[in-house]
């Protein structure tokens, strides 16, 4: 998400839409927002482990990926409806013949990688983004925090969707995430 709309940003003649999902729109206040979340969630769930892990671990910023990772598995849990999606085994099956893939893997990989970019990004430094946006975010996402998300797309004029019961895995939500697709990108790649 980061690096897609700083690309639209930089180069709206060679993006007619763009559409992020689990958007970063302040990498620090987001990850400060998302732990303040997840221990809130820990607590009033009575999960004491979980709240007790995420007290001794303490705010970000962090310095290493370790307590990233503390934090991530509370924030990047999955919601019901993302779990009902994910139950679907072609949601994450590769196309046939493909060699089978560790995303978490990779994905924890690339993050560790370029952690100190996304550490830093604030779009709003990114100035006026004149590629038409939308914002498709899960209303439970507690890791980049969808509050934030909000309050952009209204700053930069940009298309907020909802995707009701969904968190940082939305996209997953296959029906649903292309209902959102047609209702509120097709028309704009179409203009």
């Amino acid at each position: 998400s980061v690096v897609g709309l700083a690309m639209a940003a930089a180069r709206p003649d060679l993006v007619s839409v763009y559409a992020g999902a689990g958007q970063f729109v302040d990498w620090a206040a987001q990850d400060r927002l998302s732990y303040h979340l997840v221990l809130k969630a820990a607590r009033k769930s009575g999960d004491a482990a979980a709240a007790a892990e995420l007290e001794a671990l303490g705010p970000p910023p962090y310095s290493d990926t370790a307590a990233d990772r503390v934090k991530a598995k509370y924030a990047g849990a999955l919601t019901p409806a993302e779990q009902a999606a994910f139950a679907d085994p072609s949601v994450m099956a590769p196309p046939e013949g493909a060699p089978e893939i560790d995303q978490r893997a990779l994905a924890a990989a690339a993050y560790e990688a370029v952690r100190g970019e996304l550490m830093a990004f604030k779009a709003r430094d990114l100035g006026a983004v004149a590629t038409p946006v939308v914002f498709l975010q899960g209303t439970l996402d507690a890791y980049s925090v969808s509050s934030e998300v909000e309050a952009y797309a209204q700053e930069i004029g940009a298309v907020y969707a909802p995707i009701e019961g969904g968190g940082h895995s939305a996209m997953f939500m296959v029906r649903r995430m292309l209902d959102l697709l047609v209702e509120h990108v097709r028309p704009l790649a179409a203009a």
